[in-house]
């Protein structure tokens, strides 16, 4: 389960997000930090994923030195979110969040 702050906007088939996405405010023993695009919208369908860095990520409540990836198959709804840049998952205690922007063509 994870909590946040999302700001978006929808213009023609791009979709704008500004977020701030944290494990529940608490301890969290997932090794996943994920959030679901929001109003039942998916990546489109054509071409691949879509791997894009974030802003700023917290793992175990250390701020980390590099951003973290971002990463959304075609036609699917779920971003998932990597503690760097080659994807790697999430110290499974402590706080950890993902603060950032992105924008993405959408179905």
């Amino acid at each position: 389960p994870t909590d946040g702050t999302f700001k978006y906007f929808i213009t023609g088939s791009t979709i704008f997000i500004d977020y701030l996405i944290s494990a529940g405010g608490a301890t969290s023993n997932s090794t996943a930090l994920t959030f679901t695009l929001p109003g039942g919208i998916s990546l489109r369908n054509s071409g691949g994923a879509i791997d894009i860095q974030t802003g700023r990520i917290v793992d175990n409540g250390v701020i980390q030195t590099g951003p973290g990836l971002i990463d959304i198959n075609p036609g699917q709804s779920t971003v998932n979110i990597g503690k760097d840049m080659g994807g790697g998952v999430f110290t499974a205690s402590g706080l950890k969040n993902a603060r950032g922007q992105l924008f993405i063509e959408i179905n």
